[in-house]
């Protein structure tokens, strides 16, 4: 009599524990905890940048140059991230370790606004350069012989930035695009004196 009832017990006990790991395999299968779902980005790598001032092997033209007319180069934008609600745009150059000479520096760009015209002034808020300090565009001089690279920068930004400074330096809008940037998409570009 003592036997049977051990049995019964054991058995009671057993399908206890293959209900209970049942149960926990399906809560813990079927429902996702709030640390596991993975976010989503809203970064695109097909974020493009282009210019008709910059020829197919990447020269840019004179006339964006001190040696032309020293106009801004043309400019245009594509596939922009998600949730992109203003843009930004530098071109630099560096010269050696510890130096950069800033041509332009343009931000408050509309999000409807994908390109640039050659020259164009009149749209976003320009910030300074560094070869004269002035809110504007200015040619690079290449000095001596070889080829010199630049690099112009496209910021895809949540947000238009708040700068109070009245003379936005590159540095100064970058720290104020730091956790706003959704992606940038760059291009190098040369120019041979």
């Amino acid at each position: 009599m003592f036997y049977p009832y051990k049995t019964k017990n054991s058995s009671n006990t057993r399908l206890l524990v293959m209900v209970l790991v049942l149960f926990i395999f399906t809560t813990t299968s079927c429902k996702k905890k709030e640390d596991d779902v993975t976010p989503t980005t809203t970064t695109t790598t097909d974020f493009t940048l282009t210019s008709g001032s910059v020829s197919t092997d990447g020269a840019l033209s004179v006339d964006h140059t001190c040696d032309g007319a020293g106009t801004s180069p043309q400019l245009s934008w594509a596939n922009a991230p998600e949730g992109t609600a203003c843009y930004a745009i530098t071109m630099h150059h560096i010269p050696g370790p510890g130096d950069e000479h800033v041509y332009m520096v343009v931000y408050n760009i509309p999000v409807a606004t994908t390109s640039l015209a050659s020259g164009e002034t009149s749209i976003g808020s320009w910030g300074v350069n560094t070869v004269n300090e002035q809110a504007a565009y200015t040619p690079p001089c290449s000095q001596g012989t070889g080829t010199k690279e630049y690099i112009l920068t496209v910021h895809a930004l949540s947000a238009c930035p708040t700068i109070s400074s009245s003379k936005v330096t590159k540095a100064e809008l970058e720290t104020a695009i730091k956790d706003i940037t959704l992606g940038t998409t760059t291009k190098t570009i040369t120019y041979t004196k």
